[in-house]
């Protein structure tokens, strides 16, 4: 097998961990029954320099805002986005940027944590279904969305679904990170094997 052929392959085997539009992780502090958990959100959408994300919510077990980050606000809930095409869930702990994306506490390429939610489980959440919004701060129509990611795009928003695990740990590598090495170790045992036939 060719090197750039292994190249090819290693980098489309990279492609499982790529980012999306929106990227959501969590991590989780406390005690059974008194859990806290903060949603990291981050804006990957550079190719849209003025697309702010401007709301955001996860469905957990209970209502229970207790973090606020910049310019975010706890919003109206139980939302949906079935209305605007996308799922049929009542997110019931809800953000919204009281600037309505125009100041960018969210613009792309940034990251943005302290979307705290306290929950009574006994145990912490290990997935977390969330949606964001994103405008373009601009309000020109010429800065809107044109990805194909979402459930929603009026030319100048966009709206997004998706699941969130919890953030990696030091030394413990993400799901999606392990797939990638394992897939990788074995192509090149693989391709190692065939080489040494020859």
């Amino acid at each position: 097998m060719r090197p750039a052929l292994i190249v090819l392959l290693l980098i489309t085997l990279s492609t499982v961990a790529s980012a999306g539009a929106i990227d959501v992780a969590y991590t989780v502090t406390g005690a059974p029954g008194a859990w806290n958990v903060d949603f990291n959100v981050t804006n990957n959408m550079s190719a849209w320099p003025m697309q702010n994300v401007y709301h955001f919510g996860v469905l957990l077990s209970g209502n229970n805002v207790v973090g606020s980050p910049g310019n975010f606000s706890q919003a109206f809930s139980p939302y949906t986005n079935f209305f605007n095409g996308g799922s049929m869930l009542f997110y019931n702990n809800t953000w919204q940027d009281v600037t309505f994306g125009a100041g960018g506490d969210l613009p792309p390429g940034s990251s943005l944590s302290g979307f705290i939610v306290g929950i009574s489980d006994v145990a912490p959440p290990t997935q977390v279904s969330w949606f964001a919004y994103s405008t373009a701060s601009s309000g020109d129509p010429a800065d809107g969305y044109t990805g194909i990611e979402g459930f929603y795009n009026d030319g100048l928003s966009a709206g997004f679904e998706g699941i969130a695990s919890p953030a990696a740990t030091a030394g413990v590598p993400e799901p999606a990170t392990l797939a990638v090495v394992a897939g990788s170790l074995g192509l090149l045992s693989l391709v190692r094997r065939k080489l040494s036939r020859r």
